[in-house]
């Protein structure tokens, strides 16, 4: 064992990963432990890799590994958490960032986690209240953007762009911040400086799938078919596995009538996030306009199987089975839609 020279290759193996470099960040962090198997910061760190590399069942061995040698380690119980939470092990992923939490009321990260758990949820008010308390041990950019996201999709503006304001003063290249203001913007329909905002994140980060998707809808949205499918192509470019990316060009073609290749775009969303009730919801909308009943309802009710409260589901099946003269079930169905609240129920794109 020798504690000091592990130290350096720990040093080593965070450096490597810091700078994507990460086949040289395992072998160094590799050697820490071979090392110093007690080093319980190189066991973090290795498990951190294999989150970045999607490497999630490595990743939980290893912090699991780490909580085993120090159980009072908050950063490996929070990044336990974030792993179930990317699984949809929703109750798991609460457990363990509470965990975390309990360990180090101060960990911002967890805190910030836990926050995002519950926006997933559709638990909004829980979720602001996460953000806030992080904001309230000290300005907090990534708090303050996550909290204008909430803001916005609880439909106040105000308290949105002023979160979301906050957090581009405290780092004008907070590239989420920007993405989520061209949302704002998009949402009040100011195109112009929807389009605007989402420019400057791509030139802070030309890299961004997200804003290059944001700014294919806007195109979208406004009739212009070829800068709406040169910026969702470039999503793809960057994040070929985005199911975002790929339900936004299924719209698309759908919109142009070009229904083989949309219909292809929506099953490759589901094949990416299979659990993802949005991904189905998309699909059951898909097959329920093509006159697919049974396909329609099959997808339409894995989504709600996935997600109960998919109020986007639960619209497009009450529409279905009025089509099909079932207007009990109908009416449930957009009763459930209408309790769930105005956010979930305003059903999918494309609805009619």
């Amino acid at each position: 064992m020798n504690p000091r020279e592990a130290g350096a290759y720990f040093e080593l193996g965070k450096s490597c990963r810091g700078q994507g470099r990460w086949p040289e960040s395992e072998t160094a962090l590799m050697k820490a432990l071979e090392l110093d198997p007690g080093n319980g910061w190189a066991r973090l760190e290795l498990g951190t890799l294999y989150l970045d590399q999607d490497r999630l069942l490595e990743a939980v061995a290893e912090f699991e590994r780490a909580i085993a040698m120090d159980r009072s380690s908050s950063g490996a119980h929070c990044q336990l958490g974030r792993i179930y939470h990317r699984q949809g092990q929703w109750p798991k992923a609460e457990v363990s960032l509470r965990k975390a939490l309990e360990l180090d009321p101060q960990n911002g990260g967890a805190r910030i986690e836990l926050g995002v758990l519950y926006e997933d949820q559709g638990k909004f008010v829980e979720a602001a209240a996460e953000f806030e308390k992080v904001i309230g041990g000290g300005p907090n950019g990534r708090a303050y953007c996550q909290l204008g996201r909430i803001y916005r999709r609880l439909g106040r503006a105000f308290d949105a762009a002023a979160a979301l304001g906050k957090a581009l003063e405290l780092d004008p290249r907070n590239v989420s911040a920007r993405i989520e203001l061209g949302a704002l913007y998009e949402d009040q329909s100011k195109f112009a400086e929807a389009t605007a905002a989402l420019d400057k994140a791509i030139a802070i980060d030309g890299n961004s799938g997200e804003a290059h998707c944001r700014l294919g809808r806007i195109h979208r949205r406004q009739g212009r078919v070829a800068e709406a499918e040169a910026a969702l192509e470039k999503a793809l470019e960057v994040d070929p596995k985005s199911m975002g990316v790929h339900i936004e060009l299924g719209t698309l073609y759908e919109e142009q009538r070009r229904f083989v290749q949309a219909e292809a775009e929506f099953g490759r969303a589901t094949a990416i996030e299979p659990r993802n009730g949005a991904a189905q919801c998309q699909l059951g909308r898909f097959y329920r306009k093509q006159g697919r009943s049974s396909e329609a309802e099959a997808a339409l009710s894995k989504a709600l199987e996935l997600d109960p409260k998919n109020g986007c589901a639960h619209v497009e099946l009450g529409i279905l089975c009025g089509d099909q003269g079932r207007f009990s079930v109908a009416t449930r169905e957009f009763e459930e839609a209408i309790t769930l609240g105005q956010d979930n129920s305003r059903g999918c794109p494309g609805s009619s």
